[in-house]
């Protein structure tokens, strides 16, 4: 009986391994963000962020919704970042910084739930229209 619960400890024990080889890198998740930002596709782009980025984005949406986009310090979820071309990526166990073409903005993701996600609140051009 041990050799088998042997066994099958190892299967999931390889099974676990595994998984982890197939998260996408931070680079491939910012890449994605910006797609779905460029495609204003806000549905898409929400869950690249962590959960408080997405419910904090979530309720910028819906305060433009309600207020017909006339509050100037509240920007569009879309519009919180200027996206570029990733030229570095460092990653240290769970954060990761994106280096990007054109900007002196580093953009930090973390990981949650097992992937990798954009923390909204890091970013820098994400408070500029509050200064």
């Amino acid at each position: 009986m041990r050799w088998f619960q042997r066994i099958l400890l190892g299967i999931a024990t390889l099974s676990m391994i595994g998984s982890f080889g197939c998260r996408q890198t931070p680079s491939e998740v910012y890449l994605e963000a910006r797609t779905a930002a460029e495609s204003e596709d806000v549905e898409a782009f929400l869950p690249h962020f962590t959960r408080w980025s997405q419910s904090l984005l979530g309720g910028f949406a819906e305060v433009l919704d309600e207020s017909r986009r006339r509050l100037e310090y509240v920007r569009s979820p879309l519009e919180i970042h200027e996206f570029g071309e990733v030229t570095n990526e460092t990653i240290t166990e769970d954060l990761a910084i994106l280096e990007l073409s054109g900007s002196s903005e580093s953009v930090i993701l973390v990981v949650e739930e097992g992937v990798w996600r954009i923390d909204a609140l890091r970013l820098a051009s994400f408070w500029e229209p509050i200064r």
